[in-house]
């Protein structure tokens, strides 16, 4: 059983903690929430933010929502929940929006008072070898990976001995590395069988949203006639 210690490092209790999420959310849906809400809860975390990002390295010649409907339904889901906000920083950035840079940004925001929890999910994080300086990543932010309870620890250790020469303690589900200020942690949650896919193609059908996303995005992406034609 992981406790909020577990994520304290010795003499920085008073720190406030921020669960950072970062994604294309074309659209936001309630899988997003719910994962949120979990790390949240999992880790006592003071607030969660959601960052939508701009232009998405991974989606650089898919043809997406524009930023605009995009920030305007997450502000939306996350109205009824003050603990949840949403960043706009990644607007004003040039070139695409790779997740490093969002780091270090925050953390000059921020400045020594914060630590920030980087949340991805299993399938992002076994390719995070990939992305633009990922082993600067956990010098910036402790990384939170997301899996299906049934999945082995072996594949993602292999992922973490990239990163740097981390160990892993079995009494805090996460690793550590001499040396380095920030630590990578598994959780384990129920699946929310929902995708952004998904809900533009039952948009796209004529379909009801009202069980994937809340009401109010439900109401956007109608009045706003989002996703008739399904996005690649």
């Amino acid at each position: 059983m992981v406790t909020p210690e577990d994520y304290t490092v010795a003499g920085e209790g008073a720190e406030r903690r921020i669960g950072v999420l970062g994604g294309t959310f074309d659209p936001v849906h309630l899988g997003h929430l719910a994962v949120a809400r979990f790390v949240l809860e999992q880790l006592e975390l003071d607030e969660f933010l959601f960052i939508p990002a701009a232009r998405p390295p991974h989606k650089l010649h898919t043809n997406i929502s524009a930023f605009s409907d995009r920030l305007a339904m997450l502000r939306l889901a996350l109205a009824k929940a003050p603990e949840f906000k949403v960043s706009d920083l990644e607007a004003a950035r040039r070139g695409p929006s790779y997740s490093v840079d969002t780091l270090e940004e925050l953390g000059c925001q921020y400045g020594p008072g914060v630590r920030l929890f980087f949340v991805i999910g299993l399938d992002a994080f076994l390719e995070v070898d990939t992305w633009k300086d990922f082993a600067r990543l956990p010098k910036l932010a402790d990384l939170v990976v997301i899996k299906r309870a049934a999945y082995p620890v072996e594949p993602v250790g292999a992922v973490v001995a990239r990163l740097g020469d981390y160990r892993y303690d079995a009494a805090s589900s996460g690793w550590s590395a001499p040396g380095l200020p920030g630590r990578i942690f598994l959780l384990s949650m129920p699946p929310v069988e929902i995708s952004s896919t998904m809900i533009r193609q039952t948009a796209a059908a004529g379909g009801g949203l009202e069980s994937l996303v809340v009401p109010a995005v439900a109401s956007y992406i109608t009045e706003h006639g989002l996703y008739r034609t399904e996005q690649p």
